[in-house]
């Protein structure tokens, strides 16, 4: 009997030696593949990229890729609010303007602005207006810089932009 209890506990000890090195194995490869996935792989090819931004009242969101090659990128635009909206790319070509406009205002953030208050170096690269409800795509031509998507509310078509939803940053790279 007691040379079946020790084989007993010799396989039981090999069984948890083996399951705890293929455990260990498993762990490591996830972190691998985890980290393959997850790795930066450069810019993303402008006729590829397929941004899209989204507003519902409260929040303007971007989804889409930090980094874009230069060229025509095709922008969904989805406005699921009650009221029309612009959505608005400023270029930046001076990183310390970019910074300081999003120290302003960073990605995420919402605020009032003064009629005709315009980011400090920022151009503006382009400007949709998407009605309450709806959704359209627009090309655009992005070349080389740092980019700010925003969302602005204006009051009646003939006024300022009133409020701004920070959505994302894009670097366009040549």
């Amino acid at each position: 009997m007691a040379d079946l209890e020790s084989d007993d506990t010799t396989s039981s000890r090999a069984l948890r030696r083996w399951l705890f090195a293929t455990t260990w194995i498993v762990v490591g490869l996830l972190i691998v593949g985890g980290w393959w996935l997850l790795r930066d792989t450069g810019p993303v090819d402008a006729a590829s990229a397929d941004p899209e931004v989204v507003f519902d009242g409260t929040r303007c969101t971007y989804e889409g890729p930090a980094e874009i090659a230069g060229g025509g990128v095709t922008f969904a635009l989805n406005n699921t609010s009650a009221i029309p909206i612009r959505v608005v790319l400023f270029q930046f070509d001076e990183r310390s303007e970019f910074e300081a406009e999003l120290e302003y205002l960073a990605v995420g953030a919402d605020a009032e602005v003064n009629p005709g208050e315009l980011p400090v170096g920022g151009v503006v690269n382009t400007v949709n207006t998407v009605q309450s409800g709806s959704s359209l795509r627009s090309l655009e031509a992005l070349h080389t810089g740092l980019y700010t998507i925003d969302c602005v509310r204006v009051p009646t078509a003939s006024t300022a932009p009133d409020y701004v939803w920070r959505a994302g940053t894009i670097r366009v790279v040549p």
